[in-house]
């Protein structure tokens, strides 16, 4: 069975793997599929020409993790928004999909994302109510389940899987056991679950994980 950790911050350890490794400027760059972007905790503390640079590399397969964050503000909202803004142009220039990182500011983020409709998303760590869920569907939204979603059983058991992914972020977890869990909570079979998550990777990507 082959699994796809769509979000992670640390490197594959196996096989019957395929991992995003989240990057930022500065850090060394896999030779597998990686994403890269800026947080919007440290997103001052780069430059767009650096990210650039990184997503023209062959394994660049997304852009992000990017977004807002009205809780944490080590950087004020407005540039987190200008720097988002940003990164989501260089996300359709490239045709890329898009790694958010959204704590409330939902609202600030659904008028962004009018602005960028055309663009495929992938919400990590998703948190929200399953009205959250709903309101976002008017664009190519994806949601990505991982320890976090345990938490909210309700939420994921109503999500269509074919909006789904699995990662492991920064967790001390194998992807294997987030892909078990999400069975679980929907009920579903496991290898019919990894079946419907390749496919959801394969849309998305356009089988640009295979590398």
């Amino acid at each position: 069975m082959k699994y796809f950790d769509i979000h992670s911050h640390n490197e594959n350890q196996s096989i019957s793997v395929t991992t995003i490794q989240n990057v930022i400027p500065g850090q060394a760059v896999p030779e597998s599929p990686f994403s890269v972007g800026f947080h919007p905790w440290y997103a001052t503390l780069f430059k767009m020409s650096d990210l650039i640079r990184l997503s023209e590399n062959e394994n660049c397969v997304a852009i992000g993790e990017c977004g807002l964050d009205s809780v944490k503000q080590n950087v004020l909202l407005a540039e987190q928004e200008e720097l988002f803004r940003l990164q989501l142009n260089l996300a359709r220039n490239l045709q890329l999909p898009v790694v958010l990182h959204v704590v409330r500011s939902e609202q600030l983020l659904e008028s962004i994302l009018t602005d960028f409709s055309n663009l495929t998303y992938i919400w990590h760590g998703f948190a929200g109510n399953i009205e959250t869920v709903k309101r976002f569907l008017k664009f190519d939204m994806y949601f990505s389940f991982g320890q976090r979603g345990i938490n909210k059983p309700n939420v994921w058991s109503n999500i269509q899987p074919e909006r789904l992914f699995c990662e492991t972020d920064d967790a001390p977890v194998s992807i294997e056991a987030v892909y078990l869990s999400l069975s679980k909570i929907k009920g579903t079979d496991l290898e019919q679950l990894a079946a419907i998550l390749a496919n959801n990777t394969k849309k998305v990507f356009r089988n640009g994980l295979d590398r």
